[in-house]
């Protein structure tokens, strides 16, 4: 090689070198997970804690400490080869992910296999090489290769788009994926024919609520009657009764996007923008909109005065929009689904005035499983009061009779209701061994209007 090219070669091995030193860090924070009786939300803690020190989510923290953990239990001999600069860590990488179907014999057979190999072929060459294994492997299973498919079932998370789409993908068994695919054409010719005849006699047309077919004459499309089947169709739960759901769709739209008088995106759920003519044509289809007010400045969302243990609906709605997702750092389970209201000192039930208050200051939303960790005492966040102090979470008296809340004066006109012309503030203490301090999400685009207009309320 030439000297630029080689001094880029030596690069490359320092930093699979890096890789391997860092799956080192990582792998002692996979605990126990898969220890016999292990609890359902062990290891969510080092997940927290390797999520501040990588700068990421929970979620992807999880995958590389359990990349981690497989490669020095499952693949010792490959993990020394990257340790030692001769095989690339994305490479290690590769052969965990491909492997994870196998079960864990056959994944040290595969790296009893592969570890001495000679590694100065071409990334086509090793994928190719890998790929014979694993289907060499898979064939030594007493499964079918239908059953080796059912292992794969999976409907994937929401993929949000940037111009206000999002998409789904459903994998599975090829016959299970064409014979669904068939039954939604075959319903979407079904309901093509239904509109294509309401058409022609004059009557009610189907799925057009809207009035767009009757407009246009036509019928819609296959692709978007098999969409609106699909949509439309119920889930078959096996007789369980599902619950209704608990919370509204929030769409967050800053007053002069409505006005038309800005571009700035709205927010679906705290934090998916979407386009500002979107937001417009939702708002004007909705019967009901809520009022939410906020700081001109700071974008803070103004309180809601406190209640009784149970927050109000209010206060839910409200602890959603200052936080969309689970309030640990890192954590990414949308608040919008599988959460519970928390006190962050916890409520007295024998003795209420003793205890956390149950108001906006001393609310957040926690998944289930880390509220779980923080009953356990795993991690143990603080609310801090304006001044940077610790609040009591329980209401106290002011020197001038008005009540204060974290910290908070209190309106004038109801002593009830804090406010706080800045983004509160949470202190987390992940398991002894990370802290740090949360703001609450605020109404950015509100902020940015507001300091790039000058006097803009």
């Amino acid at each position: 090689m030439s000297e630029e090219l080689q001094g880029i070669w030596d690069l490359a091995v320092r930093e699979s070198q890096l890789a391997a030193e860092l799956m080192r860090r990582l792998a002692p924070l996979w605990v126990d997970r898969d220890a016999v009786g292990a609890l359902s939300h062990e290891g969510d803690v080092e997940d927290a804690q390797a999520a501040v020190a990588l700068r990421t989510t929970t979620t992807v923290s999880y995958g590389q400490i359990r990349d981690a953990h497989e490669a020095l239990t499952l693949f010792p001999l490959l993990f020394a080869r990257v340790e030692a600069g001769e095989l690339p860590a994305e490479w290690l990488r590769r052969v965990i992910h491909r492997s994870r179907d196998l079960p864990e014999e056959d994944r040290k057979g595969l790296d009893r296999v592969m570890g001495g190999w000679e590694f100065g072929v071409t990334p086509e060459t090793f994928r190719r090489l890998l790929g014979e294994l694993i289907t060499w492997f898979t064939s030594l299973l007493d499964l079918s290769p239908v059953e080796r498919a059912q292992k794969r079932r999976h409907l994937a998370a929401p993929v949000v788009g940037v111009d206000g789409t999002a998409s789904l993908t459903v994998t599975g068994p090829v016959p299970e994926i064409l014979a669904f695919a068939q039954s939604l054409d075959a319903a979407a010719g079904t309901l093509q024919a239904a509109q294509r005849h309401a058409l022609d006699d004059d009557e009610e047309v189907p799925f057009d609520e809207d009035g767009t077919v009757r407009a246009s004459g036509k019928p819609m499309t296959r692709g978007r009657l098999r969409y609106e089947a699909l949509l439309r169709g119920e889930v078959n739960t096996d007789g369980r009764e599902v619950a209704a759901a608990r919370f509204a769709i929030l769409v967050t739209i800053p007053f002069l996007t409505l006005l038309g008088q800005s571009e700035a995106p709205a927010l679906l759920e705290g934090k998916h923008p979407i386009p500002a003519g979107m937001a417009r044509e939702l708002a004007g289809d909705c019967p009901e909109w809520m009022r939410i007010l906020t700081d001109p400045v700071t974008g803070a969302f103004l309180p809601l005065p406190p209640e009784r243990y149970r927050p109000s609906a209010q206060m839910v709605t409200h602890l959603r929009l200052r936080g969309p997702e689970c309030s640990v750092p890192g954590c990414g389970r949308a608040s919008c689904r599988g959460v519970e209201v928390d006190h962050i000192e916890e409520f007295d039930h024998d003795h209420p005035g003793q205890g956390g208050a149950t108001e906006i200051e001393n609310l957040h939303v926690l998944c289930w499983s880390h509220h779980q960790v923080k009953t356990a005492r795993d991690i143990d966040p603080v609310r801090l009061r304006d001044d940077g102090k610790p609040s009591s979470g329980a209401t106290e008296r002011g020197n001038d009779g008005g009540v204060n809340h974290g910290g908070s004066p209190s309106s004038p006109v109801d002593p009830g209701i804090p406010v706080s012309r800045t983004r509160g503030r949470t202190h987390w203490s992940l398991g002894g061994a990370v802290e740090l301090t949360v703001e609450d999400e605020g109404d950015r685009a509100c902020q940015s209007v507001c300091v790039s207009g000058g006097v803009q309320r």
